[in-house]
């Protein structure tokens, strides 16, 4: 269900077929074959504002043999939201292909380098909660720059001739929105609106399906402005939470707190919600169970809409997603 998931699937269908981690083989004087890869800055499927990533203001790509050799490398910095790489005269045979964009953090590995763990499991910049912050930020940071950090990793096979590989690097990052949706005909006035502490402070520049850095901690989302918000129209919305995150592992069930008002001007204002209780987050899977919302994912756009009704003499309220990312339309529920 997960896009990122989806098109690493369909990545490596693009890739020839890998049959193992051999490394390159020399078979001489025809056993060589040019690599043509296409980049592209972000899967177009879910690209905003190009400040989100789509631009590829630094980039570097490594052609990595099955023992650790930087084969072959690039460095450039296109400025661009597609890019051609071309690796001529390249042995045949296997080798992984890894690719970042705005970060500059890897530059040390170059051709007939090594790579090592501090490569591959290189981590992101944390998020300081104690200093007030709640989302990743990379301007300023050592080895980051202009740009959210991008990345690509997957195997490839080199071929005789030339062999024409299409990847997109996906965003270290996820987003999540929370939308208040007042659906009566009186003014709605929030007095609370918080999630729960399940907020990472620290990721992988390499996706790694959910596995976070071993001194990863978990910290506050953004909430309310301490002053809180004006009051939101009858018939109107507004989004209340609107934030960056890095990838959470599976082991996390997202839950909200919420509560506020409904006031027509005229009789006693109506609550809706609760200060102490914790509503969970469950999406509904393809067959038909409630599953907890436990992974928020990089590269993904997660909308949570919060619908409030009066209905006779009480207000209701009740959760969907608005949007996972424009390909996913799961039903999401709270309980």
């Amino acid at each position: 269900m997960k896009i990122f998931r989806i098109f690493q699937a369909l990545a490596a269908l693009l890739l020839p077929a890998v049959s193992c981690s051999r490394g390159p083989l020399d078979s001489g004087t025809e056993g060589r074959g040019e690599l043509r890869i296409d980049i592209s800055g972000a899967l177009p499927s879910v690209r905003v504002a190009g400040d989100d990533g789509e631009l590829m203001n630094s980039l570097r790509v490594w052609a990595v043999s099955g023992d650790g050799t930087v084969y072959r490398h690039a460095s450039l910095n296109p400025g661009n939201i597609e890019q051609t790489v071309t690796f001529e005269d390249m042995l045949l045979g296997d080798y992984t292909l890894y690719a970042v964009a705005n970060c500059t953090a890897l530059d040390a590995y170059v051709e007939d380098g090594k790579i090592d763990a501090a490569f591959t499991d290189a981590t992101l910049p944390k998020v300081d909660f104690d200093a007030g912050e709640f989302e990743p930020s990379f301007a300023g940071k050592e080895g980051y720059g202009r740009g959210m950090p991008l990345s690509y990793s997957g195997p490839l096979h080199v071929a005789p001739g030339t062999n024409n590989v299409s990847i997109s690097l996906l965003r270290v990052c996820g987003h999540i929105d929370i939308v208040v949706r007042n659906h009566t005909d009186r003014e709605l006035v929030l007095t609370e609106m918080e999630l729960s502490e399940d907020n990472p402070d620290s990721g992988f520049l390499f996706f790694k399906d959910h596995t976070l850095p071993d001194d990863a901690a978990y910290g506050q989302f953004s909430s309310l402005p301490a002053d809180g918000l004006p009051p939101i129209g009858p018939s109107k919305e507004k989004t209340v939470i609107s934030q960056y995150l890095y990838e959470t592992a599976h082991d996390k069930q997202l839950t909200m707190r919420i509560f506020g008002q409904l006031d027509n001007g005229i009789d006693e204002p109506k609550d809706f919600g609760s200060l102490t209780d914790e509503y969970k987050l469950t999406y509904i899977d393809s067959y038909g169970n409630p599953v907890p919302l436990s992974d928020l994912c990089r590269n993904e756009r997660l909308t949570l809409a919060v619908n409030v009704y009066w209905t006779g003499d009480e207000a209701r309220l009740d959760f969907s997603v608005a949007s996972w990312t424009p390909d996913d339309d799961n039903e999401t529920t709270f309980d």
